[in-house]
């Protein structure tokens, strides 16, 4: 005899076969809850109960593996129904935690559907946070406009939220509202006010930025105005607005010199670096002229990332030219790109008897050279008996049988010091 199971007896032994961390079998049992549409969906979120009151493990469960399971590709038709039923489980929900468990599922089935329903919940001091991150990933044009709206009204921690999601998204629109709330904040949501009209990049906020780094003096402080100038400058280059970013990133470099604003200017170098490359080079070189070390040593870093073959030449010659800490650092800087066609270059630092850095910088860049000459060349000197200790060491990365072999045949009329390394 056939027995016709009803939707409450699928949904009690769903329940009953959970927690469980069989995937496999997991994926089955969801595809088995999701066929029991709205009516089911409704019979397991009745079950959720606000904390401390009684065991909904398994529904909670069920309703988070559910909202995952119907994420996935192909599946869009299960994806609006459990869209639906979570939303008409929030609805009847009063428990502020029950309310933030179906805002957190409904981030990922969510649609600009439940746009309107999620607006309720915007001033809500607990509940604000977990609708905007749904709204952000809907992330459609009605989703920003009630964000939008409810910011105007927003205050506390309802306003830092919404202040952040218009950022993010990007909103020209919310610029406006934005700067309005600027001069009656404390320093904290001024800080995210002015990083979101960063992100936004309208060309109107240039006047407003700069102002306010200014007025910081171009130093750290509270509402983070230079990082804010320095975001707007990125943005700008996004947008390919090239020379209003290159106009803010001259300002800054122009304004920042002291030991104390060396982040920011390295910061700076590094967009004018990522939007202009190679055309940065004369400016790159300019900076490793700074006496700063470790600021030289961003300089290196955004060096290193230039492939151009006539920037690597330039390299090569501003090497020749230094002396000591300074030359073995563009050596190093040099070796990172591990290329053979500056093997000959690497191979003269290793004669510069002034400055044992360099020497040690070039046995590194040498070794970071994948190729047979490189191999050679490190072998040759340490048979000259020069830096044996570190040149073994580079080696011993890169050695066979073949090159052991080579060394050992040359052994005896090697020096002391290249003796002990091989042996």
């Amino acid at each position: 005899m056939l027995v016709t199971f009803t939707v409450n007896t699928k949904v009690a032994d769903a329940l009953a076969q959970v927690p469980t961390k069989d995937y496999v079998r997991l994926n089955a049992l969801m595809s088995e809850v999701a066929d029991l549409k709205e009516e089911g969906m409704a019979l397991i979120t009745a079950k959720i109960i606000p904390p401390g009151t009684g065991d909904d493990v398994a529904a909670r469960f069920v309703v988070a593996s559910l909202a995952k399971y119907v994420s996935q590709f192909g599946k869009e038709e299960d994806k609006r129904m459990v869209e639906r039923g979570l939303q008409n489980a929030l609805k009847a929900a009063s428990d502020k935690e029950v309310q933030s468990f179906y805002l957190t599922q409904l981030y990922f089935v969510a649609s600009s559907a439940s746009v309107n329903t999620l607006s309720q919940y915007l001033q809500d001091d607990k509940l604000c946070d977990a609708s905007v991150k749904v709204l952000i990933a809907i992330a459609s044009p009605s989703a920003g406009q009630v964000m939008l709206k409810a910011l105007e009204a927003a205050q506390g921690i309802p306003a830092l939220a919404l202040a952040k999601a218009v950022g993010q998204l990007k909103m020209e629109a919310a610029a406006v509202t934005l700067t309005n709330k600027l001069e009656a904040s404390d320093p904290n949501f001024q800080r995210v006010l002015l990083e979101s009209i960063a992100m936004i990049g309208s060309k109107t906020s240039i006047g407003l930025l700069t102002e306010r780094a200014s007025k910081a003096q171009y130093l750290y402080e509270p509402t983070g105005a230079v990082n804010a100038l320095l975001t707007y400058a990125n943005r700008l280059g996004e947008k390919w607005n090239l020379d209003l970013s290159e106009k803010v990133l001259e300002d800054i470099l122009n304004n920042c010199k002291d030991i104390k604003q060396l982040q920011f200017r390295s910061a700076a170098l590094a967009l004018k670096v990522k939007y202009w490359g190679v055309e940065t080079l004369s400016l790159l070189k300019s900076e490793f002229d700074h006496e700063n070390k470790a600021y030289r040593a961003g300089v290196m870093n955004l060096a290193a990332g230039l492939l151009d073959i006539s920037a690597t030449r330039q390299w090569i010659n501003k090497a020749v030219e230094e002396s000591g800490e300074k030359r073995a650092e563009i050596v190093e800087m040099l070796g990172r790109k591990g290329d053979p066609a500056l093997l000959q270059a690497l191979v003269l630092a290793l004669t510069d008897t002034s400055s044992d850095a360099v020497r040690l910088a070039a046995i590194e860049a040498i070794a970071n050279i994948k190729d047979e000459n490189a191999t050679k060349a490190l072998e040759g000197y340490l048979l000259s008996g020069q830096d044996a200790t570190a040149t073994a060491k580079a080696l011993s990365r890169r050695l066979d049988a073949a090159h052991l072999n080579r060394l050992s045949a040359a052994l005896e009329t090697a020096p002391k010091s290249a003796k002990v390394e091989i042996i």
